[in-house]
Parts: structure tokens; C-alpha cells; sequence
């Protein structure tokens, strides 16, 4: 006979079981928590050692750190 874990039933405030796990809070994740720290490195280096304004770099290493976090 095989032996199975059982995973405790969830249930709806109304008291309907759901057959879903429980949410996860993805700010509480190892990943997403590192990858904060990039999108927050990445702009203090563009603010402090590249020029504001007519350089597209600085807008595309923004937006490719930000979509970091988007994408964990």
C-alpha cells in the first residue's frame, strides 16, 4: 500500500474546500528579494556614474534590471 502525505484542505471563507495550495507572498521569496537589491544597485550606478539626459543606455539598464523581478 502506498503511503501518501497529507496536505491539510484549505477552505474559502464560506467554508467551500479548495483543491488550490495556499498563495505564496512572492515579496518573501529568496529570488525576488535579490533581484530588489539589483533593480536598486542598477539605479544608483546609472544616477551616479552615467549622464542623465541623450543616452538611451541608461533607460534600457533600468528597464532590464526592473524586468528581472518581473520574470522570478
Amino acid at each position: 500500500m502506498e503511503n501518501h502525505k497529507q496536505v491539510p484542505l484549505v477552505r474559502y471563507p464560506d467554508g467551500t474546500p479548495s483543491v488550490l495550495r495556499p498563495r505564496t507572498d512572492y515579496s518573501k521569496l529568496h529570488f525576488y528579494q535579490k533581484s530588489d537589491v539589483l533593480v536598486q544597485l542598477t539605479k544608483s550606478f546609472c544616477e551616479r556614474f552615467l549622464p542623465k539626459w541623450g543616452d538611451r543606455t541608461v533607460d534600457q539598464m533600468v528597464q532590464s534590471s526592473r524586468s528581472i523581478k518581473q520574470n522570478c
